[in-house]
């Protein structure tokens, strides 16, 4: 989250698709972040949807793939915004 954010007073969710979302958020306030606990489902592509309550969901979802099964596909380690990060 960006630095500006109050972890305290938003309470994001995350979606899977193929994915199944096992524990609640927890929050890292000194990394200003937020983990969850994550299993796939079966082996395939799944995705998983972050958004914050409140906003226009599908305006502001954000969105990550994940290939699940043999063999080594080619993932992103995280998502940035701006091309130096």
């Amino acid at each position: 989250m960006a630095d500006n954010v109050d972890l305290n007073t938003i309470s994001p969710e995350l979606l899977g698709n193929n994915i199944a979302v096992e524990t609640p958020s927890v929050r890292i306030p000194d990394r200003h972040q937020f983990v969850w606990g994550v299993r796939a489902m079966a082996p395939g592509n799944g995705k998983l949807s972050f958004n914050l309550p409140g906003s226009d969901a599908v305006a502001n979802a954000e969105k990550k793939s994940a290939d699940v099964g043999a063999g080594f596909p080619i993932l992103s380690d995280r998502r940035v915004t701006s091309l130096w990060d």
